[in-house]
């Protein structure tokens, strides 16, 4: 869903996108990529302003790996410990 307002919240554009679509609205292009990757093109009179955004992982996934990584170096040091 893409909201587009001015200052005083009028709406200048609203629409949604399917995936894979592309839109043209008054020579402004918007382009929905399929997958994790999502890349946007607004060309505007004489110029062209592009970007990607990317899906990060959620902080909880991250939580989970680094809480496993800690358990398999505490049972290393324990076995090195219980070695020496």
């Amino acid at each position: 869903m893409i909201d587009i307002t001015n200052s005083s919240s009028t709406t200048l554009f609203q629409g949604s996108f399917t995936s894979g679509s592309v839109m043209v609205l008054n020579g402004v292009t918007f382009i929905n990529a399929v997958g994790n990757k999502v890349s946007v093109t607004l060309q505007i009179a004489h110029g062209a302003v592009s970007g990607d955004t990317f899906v990060t992982p959620e902080p909880g996934t991250l939580g989970l790996l680094g809480t496993g990584l800690a358990g398999i170096a505490g049972l290393v040091r324990r076995k090195c410990v219980r070695a020496a």
